[in-house]
């Protein structure tokens, strides 16, 4: 099970140009993705993008259409009402699945999939938002197999495919992939425990790991989920010894970083916030890690959100927040294998998590 199509949408390129050299490679087979007959049972279809300011119209975010051989439609919509509209026509079966959302305001930013397995009958339509931590998530009836030349004009823009300008990247899968959720650690990041440092890998249920407010604390669980390096997804360096490392760590976009002092106590009202790793990207010691295809995140869940000893600065453990209340969800994200009974209810988070703009006060503050 892998990505097998990635588009990642750099700097300064036209979406609606097709890249026909894209590299697409169905279970390691690129001449298999080529033959028009060739369907995919199972699949994924990801995007991220930014609402735009428009008019109150139903506006396209990918669209493809084709009448050779058969009439084949699949296109995903911003609708009137606050809602993402996703259609699928393959010849004389057609399905609408639709979800309202608060959180499709002009401006924020969002992460669409399409996940389907059409010989279990279940599929699923699913919209994260970025910016608020929220998912919304609707079942799509009737799922049928997906033509892999189609899924292969669709991530590379061919001539049938269409992406509205604000798409940041696109991406397909062979397998369901699971909800990912925010933060992550990547492999050979070094954990503080009760035996001392171990690389996050080597990690177990029940391990003791330093907190910043409560001692050693038992994983309940631990997460490992492989996503396309692009986007939202794209993982971020930051380099020791500044923010007390012992050693560099790469981490996830919405990694939450701890930060301290009067400046904090002086802007927000507490000494201590969390910053996402995004927002520190302005300093010469965060840097985004170039050319990735790929990349595995590990998460670490306790029974409470805590500030954990990550190779020797304090960041967040993984935060469930409205998942603590919706097991049907969460058997759809990367907590899948958490036994229902086994997950912990995190009532709040453990620092005050700073928005983009705060973190850029702050930033601005301890700079002046």
């Amino acid at each position: 099970m892998t990505w097998i199509g990635i588009n990642p949408f750099p700097p300064g390129y036209a979406a609606r140009k097709a890249r026909p050299n894209l590299a697409f490679d169905p279970s390691g087979n690129s001449r298999r993705s080529s033959d028009p007959d060739m369907l995919l049972a199972c699949g994924t279809v990801m995007f991220e993008t930014e609402i735009p300011n428009t008019s109150n119209r139903p506006l396209p975010l990918l669209s493809f259409q084709s009448d050779t051989g058969w009439t084949r439609r699949f296109s995903i919509a911003l609708d009137r009402a606050q809602s993402v509209r996703l259609t699928i026509v393959q010849g004389p079966s057609a399905t609408t699945t639709a979800i309202e959302s608060p959180d499709l305001t002009a401006g924020s930013r969002i992460r669409v999939s399409y996940t389907w397995d059409a010989p279990a009958r279940s599929a699923h339509l699913t919209i994260q938002s970025m910016d608020r931590l929220a998912i919304h998530q609707a079942a799509v009836a009737n799922p049928v197999p997906l033509p892999l030349a189609d899924l292969r004009d669709i991530v590379s823009i061919g001539p049938a495919t269409f992406v509205e300008d604000g798409i940041a990247c696109l991406a397909v899968a062979d397998h369901i992939a699971p909800i990912c959720l925010s933060s992550g650690l990547m492999r050979g990041t070094l954990i503080g425990t009760a035996e001392g440092y171990r690389s996050v890998e080597r990690l177990a249920l029940g391990d003791l790991i330093q907190t910043a407010s409560s001692g050693q604390q038992p994983i309940r669980w631990i997460t490992r989920v492989e996503v396309p390096a692009v986007g939202q997804f794209a993982p971020i360096r930051l380099r020791a010894p500044f923010f007390g490392l012992l050693q560099d760590i790469v981490v996830a976009q919405d990694q939450g970083v701890i930060m301290t002092g009067p400046d904090a106590e002086y802007l927000f009202g507490s000494d201590t916030v969390l910053v996402k790793a995004r927002d520190l990207t302005s300093l010469h010691s965060v840097q985004y890690e170039p050319d990735l295809p790929t990349v595995t995140y590990y998460q670490i869940l306790l029974d409470n959100h805590e500030c954990i000893d990550v190779a020797g600065t304090w960041a967040e453990s993984l935060f469930l927040g409205q998942l603590s209340g919706s097991p049907g969800l969460a058997r759809r994200t990367s907590l899948a294998d958490l036994p229902v009974c086994s997950m912990p209810r995190h009532g709040q988070s453990v620092a005050r998590s700073l928005r983009s703009y705060e973190a850029a006060s702050l930033l601005t503050e301890l700079s002046a």
